[in-house]
């Protein structure tokens, strides 16, 4: 992907790049970072027009989210201090404090947003990439409720641990929340189920319960949404679905994916 036009700028300095996502850059002439996100010329538009609108939903609660830069060509942030929540930075404490960020999201108002998209059912196109499972795939897709959630809440859209900050130099750590150009109104239980798979991917420290954190500390601001245990077993198929078409997916972490998702659906 091209960078976008403040990057052409040869006097321009990179200083942390991640592919495809963003790049925190020193601005010529300029004596404060920022950052820079890499979108598609098509989904320019719509990517700052959603998070110009979470701004102004999540005005007056404490969400710390970077803000626009309105002075800059393209889709750029303020930096924001700290490192990607990822792998041995990702201790209880923080995922705790992740948690409860997430609740007070949901807890904001989404009136004027548009809806999070919503990926097409995986249950079909599994069913034909693994025929030979397609029985049990069946049997977890009945067993999970129909119908869909009427109450909408404001949703991040593509909850990961990437899209997180950690400032290790504060007390208590800073936590900042990424890439909302995805964001709309949304089912709250997809949105966190969609974190809770995530981390099994994450490298994370095995010797705690890293979801267990995450959701004692969305507890201590609401109520885990009710639907979370069915939205865990879609957004592991969902998971399952984009680990195939990765390629070369062995065997054993296509069973483990399975497993995942009838524990969730049954529970």
């Amino acid at each position: 992907m091209h960078l976008d036009e403040p990057l052409a700028d040869p006097a321009t300095r990179i200083l942390r790049y991640i592919p495809g996502r963003r790049a925190t850059v020193m601005m010529a002439g300029s004596g404060e970072p920022i950052i820079q996100k890499f979108k598609k010329k098509e989904r320019l538009v719509e990517a700052i027009s959603r998070h110009r609108m979470v701004e102004r939903a999540a005005s007056g609660q404490y969400i710390p989210i970077p803000r626009l830069q309105t002075d800059q060509i393209g889709y750029c942030l303020t930096f924001c201090q700290g490192e990607a929540l990822e792998g041995g930075l990702a201790n209880a404490n923080r995922l705790e404090a992740l948690g409860s960020l997430i609740a007070r999201l949901h807890d904001c108002d989404p009136a004027g947003l548009p809806e999070v998209d919503v990926p097409n059912d995986p249950l079909p196109w599994l069913q034909a990439a693994i025929p030979g499972l397609a029985p049990r795939l069946q049997r977890i897709w009945d067993a999970l409720p129909k119908g869909n959630e009427k109450h909408l809440s404001l949703c991040h859209g593509d909850l990961s641990l990437a899209q997180v900050l950690v400032d290790r130099g504060t007390d208590p750590d800073h936590l900042t929340l990424l890439d909302f150009d995805r964001a709309g109104a949304g089912d709250a239980g997809r949105d966190l189920a969609t974190l809770l798979c995530g981390l099994q991917d994450a490298a994370l420290d095995h010797s705690f319960n890293a979801e267990q954190f995450v959701i004692e500390g969305y507890s201590r601001i609401s109520s885990p949404p009710a639907n979370l245990r069915p939205a865990r077993a879609k957004a592991e198929l969902e998971r399952l679905r984009h680990l195939i078409r990765k390629g070369g997916t062995p065997s054993r972490r296509v069973i483990a994916g399975l497993e995942k998702a009838e524990a969730a659906s049954l529970a």
